[in-house]
């Protein structure tokens, strides 16, 4: 075979090999089920489900069989860390040790509280089950602190969708601050160390109201789905897919939380008009070259062995 041939058959196959991971998340392989709407107060989901079981028949080597980052933390068998480094500590990694036997999913913005200073996580990804330490990505969620003594750390919750636009399409540490100064100065928040933390605590009566409605709509429903469309009052809060119902299912009570977070005192009942969300829909899944232009200002697509597993567009 002669030098040309073989690599237009290279390119070839890269083409079908992108497109086939790029129709997965479209209108070929998703609908959006614009008249099962789940509405609680100031937040409306509306669900995205899979056209047949799943879009795993081309994920194969997706891991399968899946533990929450929150599940891992909370069983005791993943274990964080700080890395040292010049008798100090590495703020933007931390590193993991997972002893679940199971492949833990992490998404981004999910805040863990202790080390020297709070951390959330950057980048959504996979721990394989192994013996060796793993590194995972991280920004710091608490600007004013920095203990000589690491704490432990715990898992805390999610951060809104605000906090994570930043992290998925600036990921700089210093938009996440800013982003974080902001709620605090909107909030009318006075704090020392801007522990992001503490800025989710305020409302957990109400935070505990949502996710018992959302939480007791997803037991009486199928397991089909690989996202939602959030919206409230005028505005879609974010869409949030993944590329199978297990992963959806797995992320479920962080997408609500996240959601939740992401509502404002000036929201109201959503009142956005289907035509406009119908367009935010289209852009997303109606073709390859409209996903890929949204994607680039307003989302992102986080991939594993080059197959996307997890893809979220961001709103207003």
């Amino acid at each position: 075979m002669c030098k040309t041939t073989f690599k237009i058959g290279i390119l070839l196959v890269l083409i079908v090999v992108y497109t086939k991971t790029s129709a997965q998340f479209s209108y070929q392989n998703l609908f959006v089920q614009y008249d099962s709407l789940w509405t609680f107060r100031k937040l409306s989901l509306i669900p995205v489900k899979f056209k047949r079981d799943g879009l795993h028949v081309n994920d194969a080597d997706l891991p399968k069989n899946i533990i929450s980052f929150k599940e891992a933390l909370l069983s005791g068998k993943c274990a964080i860390k700080e890395i040292k480094i010049n008798k100090g500590s590495d703020v933007s990694v931390l590193v993991l040790k997972n002893k679940t036997g199971k492949t833990i999913f992490i998404n981004a913005g999910e805040i863990v509280t202790g080390g020297k200073q709070d951390r959330i996580t950057g980048e959504a990804t996979f721990i394989s089950p192994k013996k060796e330490d793993q590194y995972l990505s991280v920004f710091c969620a608490e600007k004013g602190r920095w203990d000589d003594k690491e704490k432990p750390f715990h898992y805390h919750s999610v951060a809104d969708m605000g906090v994570k636009k930043k992290i998925d399409i600036e990921h700089r540490q210093t938009e996440v601050w800013k982003e974080i100064a902001e709620q605090f100065n909107g909030n009318k928040t006075l704090s020392e160390t801007f522990a992001y933390a503490s800025l989710l605590k305020k409302n957990q009566e109400e935070e505990d109201a949502y996710k018992a409605f959302f939480i007791e709509k997803l037991k009486h429903s199928d397991s089909t789905f690989s996202g939602f469309i959030a919206v409230t009052g005028n505005r879609i809060i974010a869409c949030e897919l993944f590329s199978m119902a297990e992963y959806c299912i797995k992320n479920y009570d962080g997408m609500v939380l996240s959601f939740v977070h992401s509502l404002k005192e000036e929201d109201g009942i959503p009142s956005l008009h289907r035509n406009s969300i119908e367009h935010f829909a289209d852009e997303l899944l109606g073709s390859e070259d409209s996903q890929k232009k949204m994607l680039q200002s307003s989302g992102k697509a986080d991939k594993w062995q080059g197959k996307i597993f997890h893809l979220i567009a961001y709103g207003n």
